[in-house]
């Protein structure tokens, strides 16, 4: 077993953890993900969770297999989108075993499998990972951002008409008083488009997109992407601009349009 004990991690250390995770992603994706995912559509062997969203055989078991791999880390714990909280809960791994599970029942290869760490509050590492597409993003604090051996920063881009916006769960938008600030956002980006899951959090990574919101979230779809986005140069907040990963929603920008698309998202049109 590996004990962690320290507040703050080398970057040595970190190197070696993130090795880990993608190594864990990429078992359990061998294992769990992919033979189930090569029969096709899936709709048949799916259920439905207390929230009205979809789980599968193979979120369940890839899920213990990477706490499984991970769990050489004594004193770390676990917070799953499946199997949730486990251990101790301020050095903790955060997993969502599979990152789109509608996409992944309809034989859409635009999901992924995401795992992170969080220290004392603090989101220190990420890795996300493909498995159709072999695509595997990993950064850790302060060690930069790839794209398997390239690395990525977002784009330049500083006006907002200029943007291009990415964004997720738009049925959700109806629910909450952003509903008018959204649509001056959409009016002011050059152009946009509904790329959800990890697809639009990515694009902005690598500097094709420059603006995502993203509704309907918990913390295991938020904070592999922040650590990636924030280390390609980006950042990511609330769409409150709290730098947090509870809030079911978050904005992500290449870090220039981000005070700016905050302020849009509060226009007087968001009052409900």
């Amino acid at each position: 077993m590996v004990m962690i004990a320290e507040k703050s991690f080398s970057h040595a250390d970190l190197e070696a953890m993130l090795g880990y995770a993608a190594s864990a992603l990429m078992e359990a994706a061998d294992k769990d993900v992919l033979p189930r995912y090569k029969k096709g559509r899936l709709l048949p062997h799916t259920h439905l969770k207390a929230d009205g969203s979809f789980v599968t055989e193979a979120d369940m078991l890839a899920e213990l297999t990477i706490r499984r791999c991970l769990s050489r880390y004594r004193n770390i714990g676990f917070l799953g989108e499946e199997w949730h909280a486990e251990g101790p809960q301020d050095i903790r791994w955060i997993i969502d075993p599979i990152d789109g599970t509608d996409l992944f029942i309809l034989h859409i290869p635009m999901w992924s499998m995401m795992v992170a760490l969080e220290a004392y509050g603090k989101v220190v590492l990420g890795a996300i990972y493909n498995p159709v597409t072999e695509e595997l993003y990993t950064a850790y604090k302060g060690g930069g951002a790839f794209l398997k051996n390239s690395s990525m920063h977002v784009s330049s881009r500083d006006k907002t008409e200029d943007s291009f916006f990415v964004f997720s769960n738009f049925g959700k938008l109806g629910e909450n008083r952003y509903w008018g600030g959204f649509q001056v956002l959409m009016d002011q980006a050059r152009s946009w488009r509904g790329i959800g899951d990890c697809p639009g959090w990515m694009l902005i990574a690598d500097g094709r997109a420059d603006i995502g919101a993203h509704f309907g979230l918990g913390p295991e779809d938020i904070a592999a992407p922040k650590i990636i986005i924030e280390e390609a140069g980006g950042r990511v907040t609330d769409l409150a601009g709290e730098n947090t990963i509870y809030s079911s929603h978050a904005l992500a920008t290449n870090g220039q349009l981000h005070d700016e698309a905050i302020k849009l998202l509060h226009s007087p049109l968001t009052t409900k």
